[in-house]
């Protein structure tokens, strides 16, 4: 009989066992603060669930998640399909604002704010966009975060409410900014007087994840080797990359045909730069007045 022939016979030895597929589950952590995973393993098998825990330090607050997610949630739950990569960023406190005290504000031409019921309620003149600085110009480092909520009136036209992030110019008339709308979609927009009028430039546009047109919606966008990344509702939407940046967080709010009003609330603001000692910046808090405002823009020729 020669070796290995088997009279035609199969063989019976005993099958392989069947080996799990297993991942790992790598997280860089950027700036003050740890991250909790639960269940905590060195490997985890096909569709094993965890759940993670941004944990800042002292003085610090979470920003968001890079890499395999793209998120501003603190706690996500993430399913194990393949090795993922996280970067979890966090930064210093620059400053926050919940709005519980009540301040009767200011009014401009064309525009007015004030606190009340916890919230900065801000209105604008139909055919207006108006602009209202949380932070002195120049103050920004080159890194930041920055995060509100934003409600919009019991109203059934579609004003345009959200956040100022770029200046193009330092006498802050022309500039980027960042919008929903209350039809559900999202506009990042460029903003340049042109000919005696104001042009309006779409860059990227989409629909709001989770929007909520009768509750708060919440915005952020962040600055990062000079890419703006924006995030609604805690979900990443988009970015831009920009040449010339002079980094702003400025309310704006868009009323191309009614009086429109939207609220803010929960603003907060973190440096990402490891550089950049506590400074106090000029924020909205409590017995803290606003800047003045920007000037206000006509846009009824739009």
């Amino acid at each position: 009989m020669l070796a290995g022939c088997d009279n035609g016979k199969k063989s019976t030895g005993t099958p392989l066992p069947n080996v799990p597929e297993t991942y790992s589950l790598k997280i860089d952590i950027i700036g003050e603060g740890n991250v909790k995973k639960t269940p905590d393993k060195e490997v985890y098998e096909k569709n094993d669930m965890v759940t993670l825990k941004a944990i800042p330090a002292e003085d610090h607050d979470f920003a968001f998640w890079e890499g395999a997610i793209r998120s501003t949630e603190p706690e996500p739950v993430i399913i194990m399909e393949k090795d993922i990569h996280l970067k979890a960023n966090f930064g210093l406190i620059l400053g926050h604002a919940d709005f519980n005290d009540d301040d009767p504000g200011e009014e401009y031409d064309h525009m007015r704010w004030v606190i009340e019921d916890g919230k900065l309620s801000f209105t604008v003149n139909a055919g207006f966009l108006g602009q209202l600085p949380i932070i002195d110009i120049g103050f920004l480092p080159e890194s930041f975060y920055g995060e509100t909520d934003i409600e919009f009136d019991d109203t059934d036209f579609y004003q345009g409410v959200g956040l100022t992030f770029n200046l193009i110019s330092k006498d802050a008339k022309s500039f980027h900014y960042f919008k929903i709308m209350k039809n559900g979609y999202y506009y990042i927009r460029k903003a340049i007087p042109e000919g005696g009028m104001f042009k309006l430039t779409t860059l990227k546009t989409g629909q709001v994840p989770g929007f909520k047109r009768n509750e708060a919606n919440k915005l952020a966008f962040s600055l990062k080797d000079s890419v703006f990344t924006f995030y609604i509702n805690g979900s990443y939407v988009d970015y831009i990359e920009l040449e010339d940046i002079i980094p702003v967080f400025f309310l704006i709010l868009t009323s191309p045909d009614n009086d429109t009003t939207a609220y803010f609330d929960n603003l907060k603001l973190l440096s990402l730069d490891p550089q950049i000692e506590p400074i106090n910046l000029d924020i909205v808090s409590q017995n803290k007045n606003l800047p003045e405002a920007m000037k206000i823009i006509d846009i009824r020729n739009e």
